[in-house]
């Protein structure tokens, strides 16, 4: 199905994204626990959705054409992270077998998909004027707070890790978020 509004097809069951640079489709890893469970649930919330009105590259594509949303580069970023760990997994068992951690190659997927959700409008530009006038404006602690709270992210999170509670520490471990019971 086409979202007409936002210009791609809609997130249904077996969503597909179009990346609007290359015309590929972005592959979240939407066939696993992971992917059906938390990935898609934050894709579709709206603190991700509002990326999609936020240009990757400021103000760029006025002079070279083509617009490349934060809500792309997000998606892109989760996928590419997700063929990497499939990589690293693959290398790991044959050289250090039962080694790689699962829950953590996720966790990274997830913060690849999360990583960009703090940026205002004009990204970078916004970001620098706004530290030009006094403010201590940054992008990567307005995506903590927003990862740590946000309700439906906050829910989301809760609700994987209630139905996947040998995640927690995964998620939690390095960076100190906790979530609600």
């Amino acid at each position: 199905m086409i979202d007409i509004k936002n210009g791609d097809r809609a997130f249904e069951d077996r969503p597909e994204f179009v990346d609007p640079a290359t015309g590929g489709i972005i592959n979240l890893p939407l066939d696993t626990k992971l992917g059906q469970k938390l990935l898609l649930p934050l894709a579709r919330c709206a603190a991700l959705q509002r990326l999609r009105h936020i240009c990757q590259l400021s103000f760029a594509h006025y002079a070279f054409g083509g617009k490349y949303s934060r809500f792309t580069h997000s998606l892109q970023a989760a996928a590419e992270a997700s063929d990497e760990m499939d990589i690293l997994k693959d290398r790991m068992s044959r050289r250090f077998p039962g080694t790689f951690d699962q829950r953590l190659a996720d966790a990274v997927v997830t913060a690849l998909l999360l990583h960009d959700v703090g940026h205002a409008p004009y990204s970078h530009t916004f970001e620098n004027v706004m530290n030009n006038l006094g403010e201590n404006f940054h992008h990567e602690e307005w995506t903590r707070r927003i990862i740590t709270e946000d309700g439906d992210i906050q829910e989301i999170f809760a609700r994987f890790m209630r139905s996947n509670p040998e995640y927690g520490s995964a998620f939690t471990r390095r960076y100190g978020c906790t979530f609600p019971d």
